[in-house]
């Protein structure tokens, strides 16, 4: 059996601009956490996150409203 052809991304907004994928896992430092976040819900993307979602209220409250 063949290994499958993987992309591999030094950038997640590269990964974000593919339209044949629906979802993804974040899964980064903390600190990173909502810029990911609201970058992938912003991209039409749904979205499994790790806690801690952010790190400060507002920015819990910026993705909250994105969703």
């Amino acid at each position: 059996m063949k290994a499958p052809k993987i992309a591999a991304y030094g950038n997640y907004r590269e990964m974000l601009e593919r339209r044949d994928i629906d979802a993804v896992v974040i899964s980064t430092p903390d600190h990173w956490h909502g810029e990911v976040a609201l970058a992938a819900v912003l991209a039409g993307k749904d979205v499994y996150l790790q806690k801690p979602f952010t790190m400060t209220h507002a920015e819990g409250v910026i993705l909250r409203d994105a969703v």
